[in-house]
């Protein structure tokens, strides 16, 4: 049995995570079952706020660019290539996090924020980045500016297909090397514990979710969630808890 949880809004709440989902994933582990996390962030972003709550059994990050196992050994890593993420920074004119190797969250600004978490920082130019690649990137377009993310997203999978696959997260477009996405993460992971499709769940709350839940074997999502990930769901659940409860 395998569950694949997004992290922000589905199992990690502004903060918080909610202390029936932690009962219920240890329960789940201790049955047998492997829980971890399929994300768009990179693993400090998980590790940092999840360090003694959770004991995670895989770790899918950067919308699935970069996999680790349980001890946050690498299974799989793809990068991007920084000529080609310089080239389209300067085409999108929004704040952009960018993820330099797998332990550091950098932060790129228009506007600096006024509050940044400890897994990121403010990078005043990206000659900063002394690498020939990136591990990903996400455009964050204001509130409210769905339609403008969406046509982003669309421009980079035209214009970029060969190299970069984006995706839609609200107001946010990550963005991974090409060929990966949550949805691929979650297949590798399937075939890495070797475990029946059918036991396979995945659960997500969000447009770049849509793919994890195409992968799962049984698929969770949240009344909150958009209608396109509705459809791909065939649970609406309360909880990641909850959805725990299909699997065992």
């Amino acid at each position: 049995m395998i569950l694949a949880s997004d992290f922000d809004n589905t199992l990690y709440f502004r903060g918080h995570f909610k202390k029936d989902d932690l009962k219920a994933i240890k329960a789940f582990q201790e049955a047998g079952g492997k829980f971890g996390v399929c994300t768009g962030r990179p693993l400090l972003g998980i590790v940092a706020p999840t360090l003694g709550k959770i004991k995670y059994d895989f770790y899918i990050c950067n919308s699935g660019g970069a996999i680790y196992d349980q001890n946050r050994d690498v299974l799989m890593m793809k990068k991007i290539p920084l000529d080609l993420a310089r080239e389209l920074i300067s085409k999108v004119h929004v704040d952009v996090s960018i993820i330099h190797n797998e332990k550091m969250l950098f932060y790129y600004y228009k506007k600096i924020p006024k509050i940044l978490h400890p897994h990121q920082r403010v990078l005043k130019s990206l000659d900063s980045i002394d690498d020939d690649f990136i591990m990903g990137m996400s455009f964050h377009f204001p509130k409210g500016q769905l339609a403008e993310a969406k046509a982003c997203t669309d421009m980079i999978n035209e214009q970029y297909f060969d190299h970069m696959s984006a995706f839609q997260n609200n107001e946010h477009v990550d963005i991974c090397a090409n060929g990966c996405s949550k949805g691929a993460g979650l297949k590798f992971i399937e075939d890495y514990f070797n475990t029946p499709h059918h036991k396979v769940g995945a659960i997500g709350d969000s447009f770049n979710d849509i793919s994890l839940l195409q992968a799962g074997g049984v698929s969770f999502t949240f009344d909150y969630g958009p209608d396109d990930l509705k459809k791909e769901a065939d649970y609406i659940v309360g909880s990641v808890g909850e959805s725990l409860k299909y699997l065992l």
